[in-house]
C-alpha cells in the first residue's frame, strides 16, 4: 500500500512538473518583440526612425507607448560618446519618475508585473543633451503593444541654452562639486517639459548648453541660428526636415551666453532668427523671453533688446504677431548658477500662467 502511494505521489509530481514547464513555454510564447521603429511607439522632438530603431540626440526627446500584459522589457543602447553616459527618466503608468544613468551599450529595463490584461503606459525621456551622444530604442518585448489611449495634438517648443536643457538642476544624487558635468542634467523636469505637461501638450526642447544668439560661451564656435536646422544641434549633423507636427507655441530664451553687447548687433541677429522661425513655423505664436538666470544688469539689457525685436518683427506682415515675456526675478540656485528643479517649477509657473492668458490652453 505504501509503495503504491509513493508511486502515485511521484506520478502526480511528474505531471505537475510537466504542467509548470508547459506554462513557462506558454508564457514565453505570449511575449512578442516589437522593433523600436514600430508605428505604435510615439516619439516626440528631434527623433529619427532608423531601420527598426528610434534614435534620440537632443535633450528632452522622448518616446511613449501603451502595452497590455504582466511585464515589459525595453531594450536601449547608449552611444557612450567620449565615455559619457546618458541619463534617462522612466515613467511607468504615470507613477513617480525614475531617473536612471545608462551604464552599458545594451541597457535593458525590466518594468514591474501587474494584472495580466491591464493596459500600461510607458514614457522614457532623454535627460542629457546632444553632446553626450545618442540614445537608441532597439525594441520592446511584451504581450501586446497597443495604440496610445491618451494622445494629444497640442505641440509646444522651447528654444534655448543650458537652462532649457535642465543643466545643473538635479542635485538629488550628485552634488555640484562632484561627478561629471552632465550628472545634474534633468530635461524631463525642466521648465519647458513641466509647462507642456501642465497643458497636456507634447514638447520639443531645442537647447544646447553654452549656446547664444550672436556668440556662445566656453569655446563653442557655433550659435543657435547656425544649428537650429540641424538634427543633432551641431554643425556637422545632417539637416532636420521639420516633417512632424508643428508647434502652436514656440518660446525662445536666448541671451544669457551672449551677455551685454552692442544692442543693434543683438537685435538684428534676433530679428533674422525670428524670420527663420516664421518660415518654419508660420502659424505658431512666438514668445521671446528674458533669461531666468540673468542678473539685474543683463536682464535690463535683454528687456530693451527684446522690446525692439518685438517692434521690428511685428512691423512685418506675418500671419501671427510675436510677444515678449520678462521673468520677475533671478533663478540661480543650482550648479554654476543654473536653476534648481524647484526653481524650474517656479519658472514654469511664471511662463505657464502667461501662456494660459495668451492662448486657449488651460
Amino acid at each position: 500500500m505504501k509503495l503504491t502511494y509513493i508511486i502515485y505521489a511521484l506520478f502526480i509530481g511528474f505531471l505537475l512538473l510537466l504542467s509548470r514547464r508547459d506554462l513557462k513555454h506558454v508564457d514565453a510564447a505570449e511575449l512578442n518583440f516589437y522593433s523600436g521603429s514600430n508605428e505604435l511607439i510615439q516619439s516626440h522632438g528631434r527623433v529619427k526612425r532608423l531601420d527598426r530603431k528610434l534614435e534620440c540626440y537632443a535633450p528632452g526627446t522622448y518616446f511613449e507607448f501603451d502595452y497590455i500584459g504582466e511585464k515589459c522589457t525595453i531594450f536601449l543602447s547608449d552611444q557612450i560618446r567620449f565615455g559619457n553616459h546618458n541619463y534617462i527618466e522612466v515613467i511607468f503608468d504615470n507613477e513617480q519618475p525614475k531617473r536612471i544613468k545608462l551604464k552599458d551599450a545594451n541597457h535593458i529595463l525590466h518594468l514591474g508585473k501587474h494584472a495580466q490584461f491591464k493596459r500600461h503606459h510607458v514614457l522614457i525621456c532623454k535627460n542629457t543633451e546632444s553632446s553626450i551622444g545618442y540614445l537608441q530604442l532597439n525594441g520592446i518585448r511584451c504581450s501586446k503593444l497597443v495604440k496610445i489611449s491618451k494622445a494629444t495634438n497640442r505641440e509646444i517648443e522651447f528654444i534655448g541654452n543650458s537652462i532649457t536643457c535642465g543643466n545643473g538642476s538635479d542635485l538629488s544624487e550628485i552634488s555640484c562639486d562632484e561627478g561629471d558635468w552632465y550628472d545634474q542634467h534633468n530635461a524631463y523636469m525642466s521648465y519647458g517639459a513641466l509647462i507642456a505637461r501642465r497643458f497636456n501638450a507634447n514638447w520639443t526642447l531645442t537647447g544646447v548648453s553654452g549656446i547664444g544668439l550672436t556668440r556662445s560661451c566656453c569655446g563653442m564656435k557655433f550659435t543657435m541660428p547656425m544649428v537650429y536646422k540641424k538634427y543633432g544641434l551641431n554643425q556637422k549633423s545632417e539637416d532636420w526636415e521639420f516633417k512632424g507636427p508643428k508647434p502652436s507655441i514656440v518660446c525662445v530664451t536666448l541671451g544669457q551666453n551672449d551677455g551685454i553687447q552692442k544692442k543693434e548687433l543683438f537685435v538684428s541677429a534676433y530679428v533674422d532668427f525670428i524670420h527663420d522661425l516664421k518660415q518654419i513655423h508660420p502659424k505658431a505664436q512666438l514668445i521671446i523671453c528674458t533669461s531666468p538666470m540673468a542678473n539685474d544688469k543683463l536682464r535690463n539689457h535683454l528687456q530693451e533688446c527684446i522690446l525692439e525685436v518685438e517692434k521690428r518683427v511685428n512691423a512685418k506682415e506675418y500671419s501671427t504677431k510675436i510677444t515678449h515675456f520678462f521673468y520677475s526675478k533671478r533663478y540661480n540656485g543650482g550648479c554654476k548658477g543654473h536653476p534648481t528643479i524647484e526653481q524650474h517649477k517656479e519658472i514654469a509657473k511664471e511662463l505657464g500662467d502667461f501662456i494660459s492668458e495668451l492662448s486657449s490652453w488651460n
